[in-house]
């Protein structure tokens, strides 16, 4: 059994650290929703997932630009990932981190950039490609099922340099430059690591209020489509042997300052 004292002294400082950037973005006139697990606790939880610590939050690509431009802070501050492949910022604290052992892990927020796409049957081909590379699957049989068809294919067309992770994100980028002026979906930005997921701009927009823990904060307008889209049955609980934090799992953590 994890130490939930703890995990909820690590909630409590991501809640602070939430604050302090949606304070940045109003101030600013700054776009940003609630997202992944984030809005999934909201919804079903009214807060965090009890057994999770993660904070998530999309903003339009030209927002984080100048969100990160804006953005200062005695206590925290934002950078663009390091990991390859892996395009998005995190706002970090300075003061706090997590011991795990004997592993110093950050204390940070996750802000996913989101662009518009047009409607392309090919975009949506590589992209489904781009998830199998990344082992990403559905949680529906049919899904499944022709997953394990194409499984098949991309195991001989991903030894070849035209189906690369390089080559396909060159090609989805190529799609959405040449097609700028179609601006029919809204998903992440074809570098942020994860697989697409097309959403409508009425399914996102106009955004409103949802309350996540002890305040109130922007979320998408459809909340049911939004998240099927990404969890498929999200309003079911994990087995309970499951509901442990992801990132502390194995080990004793604790949230210290410097």
């Amino acid at each position: 059994m994890y130490n939930q004292e703890e995990l909820k002294k690590i909630q409590r400082k991501k809640l602070e650290m939430l604050k302090d950037i949606v304070q940045c973005c109003e101030k600013n006139h700054l776009i940003y929703w609630l997202d992944s697990g984030t809005l999934l606790g909201a919804v079903r939880h009214q807060g965090f997932i009890p057994w999770d610590d993660d904070i998530d939050i999309a903003m339009p690509l030209e927002e984080t630009k100048k969100l990160e431009r804006v953005y200062r802070s005695e206590d925290y501050q934002i950078e663009k990932t390091k990991e390859e492949g892996m395009n998005f910022y995190k706002v970090i604290s300075k003061k706090d981190f997590i011991r795990k052992d004997q592993e110093i892990l950050y204390v940070d927020i996750d802000i996913f950039p989101v662009q518009y796409y047009p409607n392309s049957f090919f975009l949506k081909f590589l992209n489904s490609f781009y998830r199998l590379r990344k082992n990403r699957s559905e949680k529906f049989q049919v899904k499944l099922f022709l997953e394990n068809i194409f499984i098949n294919i991309k195991r001989h067309f991903e030894k070849t340099k035209y189906f690369s992770d390089e080559v396909l994100q060159k090609r989805i980028y190529e799609i959405c430059r040449k097609n700028s002026e179609q601006k029919e979906y809204i998903s992440y930005t074809h570098d942020c690591g994860f697989h697409l997921y097309f959403w409508k701009e009425t399914e996102i927009f106009p955004l409103k209020k949802i309350k996540f823990e002890d305040t109130y904060f922007q979320a998408p307008n459809n909340l049911h489509v939004y998240l099927k889209k990404l969890y498929y049955s999200y309003q079911e609980l994990p087995p309970i042997k499951k509901r442990i934090p992801p990132h502390y799992s194995k080990g004793d953590f604790k949230l210290e300052t410097r």
